[in-house]
C-alpha cells in the first residue's frame, strides 16, 4: 500500500520480542518491545493500527513501523508490549481484527495525524531531593532531542487517553516543555508524589512504555 486507504482484516496475530529488542526496524527506528508498535506486510510505514483480540474485545492502538509476518497463515507481529495489551503474550498467538486507522480515523479522535513515534533518549534524573512528597508533580511519557518527535508523542497519548475514558479522566491533554536541549512529553500535574506515582502506572500500562515522575 502506497495511499492513504482503509485496510481490515482478520486472523491469527503474533508477537516478538526479546530477541529483536534493540534492532532496528523497516522504519529505521530502534525495536522496544515495551512500545506499543507491530510489523505488517503491506501498510505504509509508518501507520497505526487497532487491533483487536476477537475472543476478548480487548483491542490496542499500535504504530506499523516495521515488515512482517514472515509467516504466511499471520496477519500482523505485535510487540511485546501489544501481545500483553489484549491478551496473547502468553499464548504466542491469537486472533485479531486489525483495522488501519485512516488520516481522517486520526482526526476525529484527537486532530492531526501523529508523524513520528521515535525512540526516548535518556529519562530525566529524579528530583534531587526525593523525600519532598508535596509539589508539582507530573509523569514524563518520553523526552527528545527533536521537538516534532516530541509533538508527536504528545499526539499519540492523547489519543489513547482519550480511548482510556474514565480511567485517566481529569488529567488534561499531555503537554511538551522544553528543558534545555530536551523536549519532554508530560502528563498530570498532581500536588503530591503518591498519587503522581499512581497516574505513573496507569500510563506505563496503557502505553506500554517507561514512565519518570519528575517535579514539574
Amino acid at each position: 500500500m502506497t495511499d492513504d486507504r482503509p485496510y481490515r482484516a482478520r486472523g491469527l496475530a503474533s508477537w516478538y520480542g526479546k530477541q529483536f529488542h534493540g534492532s532496528r526496524t523497516s522504519s529505521g527506528e530502534i525495536y522496544d518491545m515495551y512500545a506499543a508498535s507491530a510489523a505488517h506486510p503491506v501498510m505504509p510505514i509508518p501507520s497505526y493500527a487497532r487491533v483487536t483480540n476477537t475472543r476478548t474485545g480487548a483491542s490496542v492502538l499500535v504504530r506499523v513501523n516495521d515488515r512482517g509476518p514472515f509467516k504466511k497463515d499471520r496477519v500482523i507481529d505485535l510487540s511485546y508490549a501489544a501481545a500483553v495489551k489484549i491478551g496473547i503474550a502468553d499464548s504466542g498467538t491469537g486472533e485479531v481484527e486489525v483495522v488501519r486507522l485512516t488520516f481522517d480515523d486520526i482526526r476525529a479522535l484527537r486532530g492531526d495525524a501523529p508523524r513520528a513515534d521515535p525512540a526516548p533518549v535518556a529519562a530525566a534524573p529524579p528530583p534531587s531531593d526525593p523525600t519532598v512528597e508535596t509539589g508539582r508533580w507530573s509523569v514524563q511519557v518520553g523526552a527528545f532531542q527533536q521537538e516534532a518527535n516530541a509533538v508527536a508523542l504528545r499526539e499519540h497519548v492523547a489519543v489513547q487517553m482519550q480511548q482510556a475514558g474514565n480511567e485517566l479522566a481529569g488529567q488534561g491533554a499531555p503537554r511538551v516543555e522544553r528543558d534545555g536541549s530536551i523536549f519532554r512529553v508530560l502528563v498530570g500535574a498532581a500536588n503530591d508524589r503518591t498519587a503522581a506515582q499512581t497516574l505513573a502506572q496507569q500510563l506505563g500500562r496503557l502505553l506500554g512504555r517507561e514512565t519518570v515522575v519528575l517535579m514539574r
